[in-house]
């Protein structure tokens, strides 16, 4: 997968709507995608996703501290922030505990010089097919320490298509077709399930393949289907379903080009986050259960 800049942050005037949660990633060394974000679109968003942590060291990052408190400077009092291990680069966990201490470590000291704002989550983007045993016990350890656990996995199945009703074939995967997520998940460790639905491609949703917005609806009602009829996915824990912000966030195969090889093609951003608004409304309509897909 792509290491991302930052997910779609995409908004509208539903910042109150108790239904709806707007999350971003943020690469904290990524100076020029940090320039481009506007102060309205932090100020946005409920949950900023702060990436990507050394989970090899309990210190801090002076330039990530200076990027996470201009990010905090602009944001709403009440967002929450999230602290994130992993990405494309990180390829295993040896020793789980160490990183809970390290990145626990690295949580009290931002916090105890970051101003107006503060850091009380941590955000599980393990790739490169982590095992399960290892994000099991990260997503554990760190709610058991307190803090707000999120976790980004990949949409996955070994077959062709998952029904949206019964998605019986559906994983949360950390790479491949796994389920390397679903005991953390169905255990109550992750309060937000983070969603990729985007560089992996190969099979479709209800119909649709990931290059085609309206994969981003079937998504959104098969997992609200694994939550209500398949109850693998607690009551209280929330559904965010990711889009990248840009091609380069996300990789070829995206909606935002609709082929998976190169070359890159220039594409209607306008038209397609209209597309996605669209589907988002249909999807507030339609979703009548006690679990609601929530959706970025």
């Amino acid at each position: 997968m792509s290491d991302k800049l930052c997910k779609n942050n995409h908004k509208d005037n539903s910042k109150n709507d108790s239904s709806w949660l707007n999350v971003a990633y943020v690469q904290l060394d990524a100076t020029g995608s940090l320039a481009a974000i506007t102060e309205a679109g932090i100020k946005a968003l409920d949950i900023v996703v702060l990436a990507f942590a050394d989970t090899t060291s309990a210190d801090i990052n002076p330039s990530h501290l200076k990027a996470m408190q201009d990010i905090i400077n602009k944001e709403n009092p009440d967002t929450i922030n999230l602290l994130s291990i992993g990405g494309e680069t990180v390829i295993s966990i040896p020793d789980p505990a160490l990183v809970i201490s390290n990145i626990s470590s690295q949580i009290t000291e931002y916090n105890n010089q970051l101003k107006n704002g503060k850091i009380t989550g941590v955000d599980l983007d393990l790739e490169n097919g982590i095992d399960v045993t290892t994000i099991t016990k990260l997503a554990q350890g760190f709610k058991e320490k307190g803090y707000i656990v999120s976790a980004a996995p990949q949409i996955y199945t070994s077959g062709s298509d998952i029904d949206i009703h019964v998605p019986v074939n559906l994983v949360f995967s950390s790479g491949g077709a796994n389920n390397n997520y679903g005991i953390a998940i169905e255990h109550g460790y992750v309060d937000y399930i983070l969603a990729q639905t985007y560089n992996t491609g190969g099979f479709k949703i209800g119909g649709y393949e990931e290059n085609q917005v309206e994969f981003f609806y079937a998504v959104s009602q098969a997992l609200n289907s694994v939550a209500v009829r398949l109850k693998k996915i607690p009551d209280l824990t929330k559904i965010v379903i990711g889009e990248p912000a840009n091609q380069g966030a996300g990789g070829n195969y995206t909606i935002f080009n609709p082929y998976a090889l190169p070359p890159v093609v220039r594409y209607d951003h306008a038209a397609i986050l209209a597309q996605l608004l669209e589907l988002k409304n249909s999807i507030l309509k339609t979703v009548k259960t006690s679990k609601e897909s929530l959706v970025l």
